[in-house]
């Protein structure tokens, strides 16, 4: 399979989804319910948006562990092995779950939570105001969307990386990333105490527009970057599970 076959791609999604579902069935009560509970305790469509805030941020984990599922599950991953698949078409349909499913299916999620909230609701705000307030805030946020596909393109790598420990490969990621952070606090700190800098530049606004232009031109390409690397990693570890 030197060529690479959209049709595959479908075919792949297919039997993702149905060996998978219950996961995903799983996954998706488990957004809604912890808004929905404490919206309808506070019974304030509020407490339920802002809510759904941090779990869109980083909800993204969870769905990169459900998109490499069939590679890593012990009683599919065989079977996930030796589909007629290339490693390109399996990368495309983890960077399409990620960068489109996962968007999609926290909208409706976020649809049916408010939904329900607003049954019970008390405060001055309704339904369709709360999800217009969560769509310009969050959904339809490029920043917002950028800074999440960075968190999955990150779980995804994670998730293709790890051997054995799923958990055990967060955790060092995780401490790795402290670790980096509080380099990077005192490497700034010394520099402050040891360095004396003289800022001389004093940009045009021409200029700040190229620098701004710039600046969200690199955050964009990280997760570019990440799903690339995501790529290389599944390449060669594909049947090293």
């Amino acid at each position: 399979m030197k060529s690479f076959s959209i049709r595959r791609v479908a075919h792949y999604a297919r039997y993702h989804y149905s060996v998978t579902r219950f996961n995903y069935l799983s996954y998706i009560l488990a957004m809604i319910a912890l808004p929905t509970l404490f919206g309808i305790l506070g019974k304030d469509l509020y407490t339920a948006k802002d809510m759904l805030v941090p779990i869109y941020l980083f909800g993204g984990v969870a769905m990169a562990v459900s998109t490499t599922r069939t590679m890593r599950g012990r009683g599919i991953k065989i079977m996930d092995g030796v589909l007629p698949v290339t490693a390109a078409e399996r990368h495309v349909f983890n960077v399409f779950n990620l960068t489109v499913v996962y968007p999609v299916l926290f909208a409706i999620v976020a649809a049916v939570t408010l939904g329900i909230v607003s049954v019970f609701n008390k405060a001055s705000i309704s339904f369709g105001e709360a999800y217009a307030l969560l769509a310009e805030d969050t959904l339809l946020e490029w920043l917002t969307y950028v800074f999440v596909q960075i968190g999955c393109s990150t779980a995804l790598l994670i998730n293709l990386l790890a051997r054995r420990s799923l958990i055990l490969a967060y955790m060092i990621a995780f401490f790795g990333y402290q670790t980096l952070l509080v380099l990077f606090v005192l490497g700034m700190q010394w520099l402050s105490d040891n360095v004396e800098f003289s800022w001389s530049f004093n940009p045009t606004a021409a200029e700040m527009d190229a620098i701004k232009c710039a600046l969200k031109t690199i955050f964009c390409l990280i997760p570019v970057v990440i799903y690339t690397l995501c790529y290389v990693v599944l390449r060669k570890r594909q049947v090293k599970w």
